[in-house]
């Protein structure tokens, strides 16, 4: 919690120190001796050639620092926050080039009243303590997407308690509020959210952040380089997203009335689940890992992370792998799709399987299976079947006590569900509650 009382004050001797009394300005204002380096020398500096450049180069650390008005310095470096501490030096530094800067406009002024002359310094004052105090306990994150269109109906709709959509046109907009200002959060919460879509829309989403509220308060206040976190694009970007025009490759998805609800139903509890994935050894986060690679795949190489995306989650060990992908992703499958497409689905996890196997073992970059509707399907059957898993894991936590959770799922749910009906019940139920939205087998990609 910010003491505003003590701020104002070392604010205040922040600026006398800089900036002495008005007669000491004054004789400084006139000196035309720049060879001298006090407190007062950037005052004289107004009247030399290149004022502006001597303004926008002018550095407190120069007059405030670990040798000289240590106290100050020591103060101006940690009056925030830990997680705000660079932020301490560039407002500091924003405020002396402000006082000068003002000076440099009002100089005729300036050097014969002594009023405005406190003025200026009072209104800064002013406005310094009025932009710390707006700063928030929490940040709020601006990101693009080129992967979307959305209808201009939906401005303003939120997709979770946290994020909101908020332009429509040409390239949509998003808010992403009440974050903290640990950078690290931001990009974990990013990373959740482009997986979470991943698993939504079966397709690679790109979300690239333009700039946060705590940076725009920084460039309104005059900061010449408020970029505190890292911002993932070019810094014009801080103005608009649409300085550089990049184009999805893919096709767009449309967020319209008919997905909206679907959307915000589904978003909040997926980002949930892969948030709880901490372990990146755990094998969900490892299928997750095969499963959001694959959707930046063509053809071939599309089966083939897809298909080690569903062994990561089946292979137990010595069963022959082939077999169990097969008679595993089937019986987890036939809970989503009728009976008619059982057949399809079957001879679709046997050539999925041929596919990897001579790709990943370097026999033919070509094969006549790999069509592009297998790999549609494919990475359809991959999406479920992570999902399945994702949801599946945190309820069977009591039922397995001590037993490894992979090992439990595969061989005392799913295959015993293959011969016990109460155990293909127990799997019914587990599944009953998941929320997904399930592509028909039919369909194909716009």
């Amino acid at each position: 919690m910010i003491d505003f009382e003590i701020l104002k004050i070392k604010t205040q001797e922040f600026i006398d120190t800089l900036f002495p009394d008005f007669s000491a300005c004054y004789n400084i204002y006139h000196d035309t001796n720049l060879d001298s380096f006090d407190e007062g020398t950037m005052l004289a500096a107004l009247l030399a050639p290149k004022a502006d450049t001597n303004i926008e180069n002018f550095k407190f650390e120069a007059f405030i620092n670990e040798t000289t008005n240590v106290e100050l310095f020591n103060y101006i470096k940690t009056f925030l926050p830990e997680k705000l501490k660079n932020t301490s030096e560039i407002i500091f530094n924003t405020l002396a080039k402000r006082i000068l800067s003002n000076m440099y406009k009002n100089e005729s002024k300036v050097k014969d009243n002594e009023e405005i002359f406190k003025q200026i310094l009072e209104k800064e004052l002013k406005d310094f303590i009025a932009l710390v105090k707006d700063f928030t306990e929490y940040n709020n994150y601006y990101f693009y997407s080129h992967d979307f269109i959305i209808k201009e109906s939906l401005l303003f709709k939120p997709l979770t308690k946290d994020i909101v959509i908020i332009n429509t046109s040409e390239i949509p907009q998003f808010l992403l509020q009440n974050i903290d200002y640990n950078y690290r959060i931001y990009q974990n919460l990013k990373s959740t959210l482009v997986k979470a879509l991943g698993l939504i829309f079966n397709k690679k989403i790109e979300i690239s952040q333009y700039s946060d509220s705590h940076t725009i308060k920084l460039k309104n206040y005059g900061c010449k380089n408020p970029f505190i976190y890292p911002i993932s694009d070019n810094s014009s970007y801080l103005a608009s997203p649409y300085h550089h025009q990049l184009f999805s490759l893919g096709s767009q998805t449309l967020i319209d009335e008919h997905n909206y609800e679907m959307i915000y139903e589904l978003l909040t509890p997926y980002m949930q689940i892969i948030d709880s994935l901490v372990d990146k050894n755990d094998y969900k986060n490892v299928a997750m890992e095969f499963y959001c690679d694959s959707l930046e795949k063509y053809g071939i190489a599309k089966i083939t992370y897809a298909i080690i995306a569903i062994e990561a989650l089946f292979n137990t060990g010595k069963d022959e792998i082939t077999k169990t992908v097969v008679q595993r992703g089937l019986k987890i499958l036939q809970n989503y799709y009728t009976p008619e497409f059982w057949e399809l689905i079957e001879n679709d996890l046997k050539d999925a399987y041929d596919v990897r196997s001579r790709y990943a073992h370097g026999i033919s970059r070509k094969y006549k299976k790999a069509t592009y509707e297998l790999s549609e399907r494919i990475s359809e059957y991959s999406r479920i079947i992570l999902l399945t898993f994702l949801f599946i894991a945190p309820k069977v936590f009591k039922l397995r006590k001590k037993e490894n959770e992979k090992s439990f799922i595969n061989k005392k749910i799913i295959d015993k569900s293959l011969f016990y009906p109460e155990i293909n019940v127990e799997l019914q139920n587990l599944l009953k509650d998941l929320p997904i939205k399930i592509k028909e087998l039919n369909e194909q990609k716009s």
